[in-house]
């Protein structure tokens, strides 16, 4: 894939990872970014094991990165749908559908936003999460990452306020991505 398409790929396969490890027993998530512009959609599915693949309808977007280093995805994305279909291997599997807000897909807080959206909005569990892909100068995966954040019910609202205003002065998830040991400073 090229570095739009491999980042928007990347992102959709960690929000379907972070999904399906909140899961138990033999689930399997599946993640469509149903996108209206250049990329297409994106599809991924992950289980409890840990197990993840995915795909991206247009694997060539290739739009090179902004005076900060960040590849664009929005614009490629475009208007669309977030779906989730979660499969707890019954026959039956759970559709959820909400519209795209960001199609960033996560950058920093932004499908972080759409997945955010999302679970605020379908589970009614109000979340933060931030994803991101980091590529290196040959436009291949350096390291990629990201975190789920939710208010469990009987939170005290001081407490979720420090928490809203942490996430709100952490640097970005890139840097954090970047660090010496990105897993200890995320």
């Amino acid at each position: 894939t090229q570095a739009s398409s491999t980042v928007a790929l990347g992102r959709t396969l960690i929000a379907s990872q972070i999904l399906a490890a909140n899961e138990k027993g033999d689930t399997k998530i599946t993640v469509k970014v149903l996108g209206t512009s250049s990329l297409g959609a994106i599809i991924t599915v992950a289980d409890t094991k840990g197990t993840v693949k995915g795909y991206v309808q247009n694997p060539g977007v290739d739009i090179k990165k902004t005076a900060t280093g960040e590849v664009l995805v929005g614009p490629f994305v475009g208007n669309g749908e977030f779906l989730v279909i979660t499969d707890y291997g019954t026959g039956n599997p759970y559709h959820s559908m909400t519209p795209l807000v960001s199609g960033e897909i996560g950058e920093d807080l932004a499908i972080g936003e759409d997945l955010a959206f999302y679970l605020t909005e379908s589970q009614q569990t109000p979340s933060a999460v931030g994803l991101n892909v980091l590529l290196d100068a040959n436009d291949k995966v350096k390291v990629a990452g990201g975190f789920l954040l939710q208010v469990l019910p009987g939170a005290k609202e001081e407490e979720i306020a420090r928490f809203e205003k942490r996430i709100q002065e952490m640097p970005a998830i890139s840097t954090l991505l970047e660090s010496e040991n990105h897993i200890e400073a995320l």
